[in-house]
């Protein structure tokens, strides 16, 4: 279709928490259109009846992909499964015990990439939630300044310099090469690669929120 950015959500067994997080992906304030993907690797708690609700009041924006077995434990990369489904020239990511804080979010890094052609990823701070105390415990960030960050920064900074919920992404520099497939974490060498396609940008705001010590 007309759609410029997919929404890639992962969700799995995170009933308490999904539709605080779709509902957050679908109430971005855009002036493009976007649509939220949502892979569900085969909950067993209620995640899957909770997601159809929500795509009966958002049948335009919202797509559901369901898989019949976990595909987790066979080690298949989800990126994989919903390649064919992705519209639109960017990714963001977000996983379904996250949330997005900040209603304009998509539309700034949107606005930054589309104007900043030689950039593979565009990152951002994010608060982190601690869910048994049920209170924001401080800041994910790297540091206060807007600034591009180097490929080697990235490698030292061992995956824990950017939340994956403030991730998006030129839709190429999703499937990568194998070398850096099979990690057992996705994140890391995504942003590592993508720092080897064009530049990686930060935003120092908190636009999103991490769940620390949350189920599923």
């Amino acid at each position: 279709g007309n759609c410029h950015l997919t929404v890639l959500c992962t969700a799995f067994n995170h009933g308490e928490y999904i539709e605080q997080c779709v509902i957050s992906l679908l109430s971005q304030k855009t002036n493009f259109p976007y649509m939220v993907l949502v892979h569900d690797d085969c909950s067993t708690d209620g995640t899957q009846d909770i997601l159809r609700k929500i795509a009966n009041d958002h049948p335009d924006k919202l797509v559901l992909f369901f898989e019949q077995n976990n595909i987790f434990q066979k080690g298949i990369a989800c990126y994989a499964m919903v390649e064919p489904y992705l519209e639109g020239d960017y990714i963001a990511l977000c996983e379904g015990d996250d949330w997005w804080i900040d209603k304009g979010k998509l539309q700034r890094q949107y606005d930054y990439l589309s104007s900043h052609g030689r950039t593979a990823l565009c990152v951002h701070a994010g608060l982190i939630f601690n869910d048994k105390k049920k209170v924001f415990t401080g800041r994910q960030s790297s540091g206060n300044e807007e600034r591009d960050f180097s490929t080697e920064e990235i490698i030292r900074g061992d995956g824990s310099l950017f939340p994956t919920n403030s991730m998006v992404l030129k839709r190429d520099c999703l499937i990568r090469p194998d070398a850096y497939m099979g990690w057992g974490v996705g994140d890391y060498p995504l942003c590592i690669y993508c720092s080897t396609q064009g530049a990686v940008h930060y935003m120092p705001d908190a636009m999103s929120a991490y769940r620390l010590q949350s189920k599923g």
